[in-house]
């Protein structure tokens, strides 16, 4: 669903495995046994950056979370549209 949104709104998308990278937001529900989706604006070039000291507002790339944003509240908005059927 989400790879098909991005297409209709031109955004780019990929599937990126961070297991072994260090822990998300999203670790915390995932102990819990919470489901957990993550979208995000990181790559090969700024993955390090993430909880580090680094991790700073200068770090910040407006233009990827704005696109990360839009293709958020899209897929949110289908996929609630989806559950309700």
């Amino acid at each position: 669903m989400a790879f098909n949104l991005a297409e209709q709104l031109q955004l780019g998308l990929r599937s990126v495995n961070v297991d072994q990278v260090g822990q998300s937001d999203g670790a915390s529900f995932q102990k819990q046994g919470v489901r957990v989706v993550e979208f995000h604006s990181l790559d090969n070039s700024n993955w390090q950056i993430l909880h580090s000291a680094k991790d700073r507002m200068e770090a910040f790339r407006g233009k990827e979370h704005h696109e990360t944003y839009k293709l958020l509240a899209f897929f949110l908005a289908q996929l609630d549209l989806f559950l309700d059927q």
